[in-house]
């Protein structure tokens, strides 16, 4: 499977937009919803860029994936009908259309191709959670060349038609689990080798092949 984008399934998109429900603003910093909040609603994003993460007890965010509108978040919440998993945060100005959840399952249970897109969203999110899982034992070399792949692969802070990684380093030192100034480091070897090259918005992949040779693939 390939990239996975909204315009797939622009026909539920805009039907869900002109759905009855609450438009809302959010600044750069602020916190759409929270870990275990309880009926959020279904999110759709429809400009700005936000993140999910999740708050350990010592309060260390951990950053489980970025998502540059348009974009779906809360769905996980809406069709288990149970508390937020992860809290989700404006990483730029965003501005959201709000369903309830008792409104956006109406609409999902009644058509397949609206479950088919959550489906395809929450898989997006999972292929996240297992890069974090499979790169606990790697170097910050293989780290970085790991999400790079997936990022390409599969849309993994990936939402975009120029194809480029939208991710600060920062954003990139919280999801691999290093400090920034290692993560900085490591972009600019990559980009003296070829592999990427760094742009005012993110990260532009060059060349798939040498990123698993990396991982000996």
């Amino acid at each position: 499977m390939g990239d996975f984008t909204m315009a797939e399934f622009a026909d539920i998109w805009e039907a869900l937009l002109s759905m009855e429900g609450i438009d809302r603003k959010y600044h750069a910093g602020e916190m759409l919803y929270s870990q275990g909040d309880a009926h959020t609603g279904l999110f759709l994003i429809k400009t700005g860029i936000v993140k999910n993460s999740i708050f350990l007890k010592n309060g260390t965010e951990k950053s489980i994936l970025i998502y540059e509108a348009p974009c779906v978040m809360g769905e996980t919440a809406v069709i288990d009908q149970n508390t937020a998993i992860n809290t989700t945060i404006a990483v730029t100005d965003t501005e959201a259309h709000i369903l309830s959840p008792d409104r956006a399952l109406e609409y999902i249970e009644a058509h397949p191709r609206a479950m088919k897109m959550l489906l395809r969203i929450y898989a997006s999110k999972m292929r996240s959670v297992q890069v974090q899982a499979e790169i606990t034992c790697y170097t910050i070399r293989e780290k970085l060349a790991r999400f790079l792949i997936n990022a390409r692969e599969f849309g993994l802070f990936l939402n975009n038609p120029s194809k480029m990684v939208i991710v600060t380093h920062e954003q990139l030192a919280s999801f691999l689990g290093v400090s920034r100034p290692r993560i900085t480091s490591m972009l600019n070897a990559f980009e003296h080798e070829g592999l990427i090259k760094k742009r005012s918005k993110g990260i532009e992949v060059l060349n798939m092949e040498g990123l698993y040779e990396i991982l000996g693939e």
